[in-house]
């Protein structure tokens, strides 16, 4: 008899990726100088798309756009199947199969292809054959989008997994076994959260953050057989074996990546780390994890111009406090401040307000979006204006929010945002 997919008897706890929308991969790589894409009218491919969580707001939302899901579980396929039928999605499908057979049976090229929580979480083989149906079914000027735990950060949570690997390994029940490891964990939290020394407290947290996880998430995150860390060039070495290179991380204006960045450039004139500045700011940074969107090698990089600049659309959450001259003071949702003398910077931010989290074309709020473009990048950078090559139909959501409300309690928006559910949400 066959050992039992861990993924078909304990189903992993799916959820949108806010940065794997089309239009932000898209967004990304047109100010990395990467492929352009149309995120309007793409084909989506995802690989170990569990139950679909992540593929069925984009669907939603995107009826241009056509989606497809593969996976290895029978038992997240099935579901995946029942909760498009329920939403009458036309334009998604699902497959069962792994890697390998996807290659084989998939005859489309695909605009973006995408894997979320796969690389580091399967042995090399699986892996190989993950990487080769990227390189055969992406198709030309088309985008990558993978993510990995990162070292030298996950060397510590490596070490708490492997603790509780030990401690759990005579546990057959997966789920039993997973529950026992958060009884574990926070057995940890109260001896570890008395200590003063650094490491102690690092351990803490990380003991901690087990105890607040969901049992399906600490089987495959804390329970899998396989969870490879990789450093960024060793990364890099390999998916250039597959013809595919590195163009910017899909959160690249988060302030952890613009840090990274930052660190890493400065690190390059470095007479002895010049073959890997970015492994070295990541050991400074401690990271944990990358999100690396990629293409087709050698990428001739083109800087976004201008006038593909304009045709962005953008939206701020933003109020105006203050008036004072010719300043004017906007405050985000978060509480940080914007304070602004251009005129067409302070009407672009006002229109942008009161149209929240709608968004707007900067072609259409500015006349010359050429002379404050530097302005309008800063605050991009800075997480206070989001920018979007493409806009996604805000169509009325009750169906979709009743059904991720039963699913994980909170519900996704046109910009593939997750939000708590209200009380005023349709209910499960």
């Amino acid at each position: 008899m066959s050992e039992l997919n861990p993924y078909d008897e304990l189903p992993y706890a799916a959820m949108p990726i806010a940065w794997t929308a089309p239009e932000s991969l898209a967004t990304t790589s047109l100010l990395h100088g990467g492929p352009r894409i149309d995120a309007t009218r793409c084909r989506v491919l995802e690989l170990g798309c569990a139950n679909g969580a992540n593929l069925l707001p984009m669907a939603w939302y995107r009826p241009g756009c056509h989606f497809t899901g593969v996976d290895y579980s029978a038992v997240q396929v099935r579901q995946a199947h029942q909760y498009r039928d329920q939403l009458g999605l036309e334009n998604l499908e699902f497959m069962q199969a792994d890697f390998k057979q996807a290659r084989r049976s998939l005859a489309e090229k695909y605009d973006i292809i995408m894997a979320h929580g796969v690389l580091s979480w399967v042995n090399d083989t699986a892996r190989d054959d993950l990487l080769a149906a990227c390189e055969e079914l992406l198709s030309p000027g088309g985008l990558i989008y993978l993510n990995y735990n990162a070292l030298p950060g996950w060397k510590v949570r490596g070490m708490v997994r492997d603790f509780l690997m030990q401690q759990t390994a005579g546990i057959d029940d997966l789920l039993l076994r997973s529950q026992r490891c958060r009884e574990l964990s926070a057995s940890m939290v109260e001896p570890l959260g008395s200590g003063e020394h650094p490491y102690t407290q690092l351990l803490e947290r990380e003991f901690r953050l087990v105890t607040n996880c969901a049992p399906a998430y600490i089987a495959h995150e804390y329970l899998s057989p396989e969870n490879r860390p990789y450093w960024r060039s060793e990364f890099s070495r390999l998916v250039a074996g597959f013809g595919l290179e590195v163009l910017a991380e899909a959160e690249s204006n988060g302030l952890a990546e613009r840090i990274i960045e930052e660190l890493s450039e400065s690190l390059r004139a470095h007479p002895l780390l010049q073959d890997a500045p970015g492994d070295a700011a990541d050991l400074l940074c401690y990271s944990q994890m990358h999100c690396p969107v990629l293409a087709r090698a050698p990428v001739e990089r083109r800087p976004c111009d201008d006038g593909e600049f304009a045709g962005l659309w953008a939206s701020a959450d933003v109020h105006c406090v203050a008036t004072g001259g010719r300043d004017m003071t906007f405050r985000h949702a978060d509480g940080r401040e914007i304070q602004t003398q251009d005129p067409r910077v302070a009407d672009l931010l006002q229109r942008l307000a009161a149209r929240w989290p709608h968004a707007e074309p900067l072609s259409a709020c500015i006349e010359d979006v050429a002379a404050v473009r530097e302005d309008l990048e800063m605050l991009y950078r800075q997480e206070l204006l989001v920018l979007r090559c493409a806009e996604p139909i805000a169509r009325p959501a009750d169906a979709l929010h009743r059904l991720e409300r039963g699913l994980y309690g909170a519900v996704t928006s046109p910009w593939h945002t997750l939000s708590e559910a209200k009380a005023t949400d349709p209910p499960a």
